[in-house]
């Protein structure tokens, strides 16, 4: 597995780690809460017929370009 780079692909300025927010209910303020970390499936994952819900298979991290705003996402496999 290689390492997330740590310098922007575009400005060649150094990454800042960033956390992504998914707001699933926007809430009365309109700012989001129950926030849920970003995740990823299988393609072909569906959802259980008992639960709803989708097999995780990692975490979703970010790192942003404070230069010119550039956002990397990288996979980040479940343990």
């Amino acid at each position: 597995m290689t390492v997330p780079r740590n310098t922007c692909p575009d400005c060649e300025s150094e990454l800042q780690p960033i956390k992504l927010l998914d707001a699933t209910d926007p809430g009365m303020g309109g700012q989001g809460i129950a926030h849920v970390e970003i995740a990823y499936a299988a393609a072909h994952a569906e959802a259980s017929f008992l639960t709803r819900t989708v097999p995780r298979l990692g975490a979703v991290k970010a790192k942003l370009c404070p230069t010119c705003g550039r956002i990397l996402l990288y996979g980040e496999p479940a343990r």
